[in-house]
């Protein structure tokens, strides 16, 4: 991956105009990144989704990123259960900061362990997530 497009602009901003703006804990970051580096990011992002539904390793009871699936459809396979007196259990994660404190290098090893992940589409990824960097912009 290119070092030009692992290039990011944050911009803050503030959450609610109704908040003091001198305190940088009501600002929230907006990464901008180049038009193209969104592209390759959407396409490779489909390719991996892909190649995990067509080889199963899907998780079986995660709705998020998988296609046709949603909150509505989670909501609706426990309504199904509890219709067909089954035992349901709920379990809820704030997941809002994995993506930023995942180690690198042990997304890596599972993707070529777990998923199959390896040769030059493991070389891709390593290279996108390596040597990336932001700047601030405050206007």
């Amino acid at each position: 991956m290119p070092e030009i497009l692992k290039e990011a602009v944050l911009k803050p901003k503030l959450k609610k105009d109704s908040v003091d703006y001198e305190e940088y804990t009501n600002f929230r970051p907006i990464s901008n990144l180049k038009f193209l580096s969104k592209v390759i990011e959407k396409v490779a992002a489909g390719q991996l989704l892909e190649h995990l539904a067509n080889n199963k390793l899907e998780e079986p009871f995660q709705s998020a990123y998988k296609r046709f699936h949603s909150a509505e459809t989670t909501i609706n396979d426990i309504l199904v259960a509890i219709d067909n007196r089954k035992c349901v259990v709920l379990l809820l994660l704030d997941m809002s900061a994995a993506f930023d404190t995942v180690d690198h290098e042990l997304l890596l090893q599972r993707m070529f362990k777990r998923f199959g992940i390896d040769g030059q589409v493991l070389r891709w990824f390593q290279s996108y997530l390596q040597n990336r960097t932001q700047s601030v912009v405050i206007d």
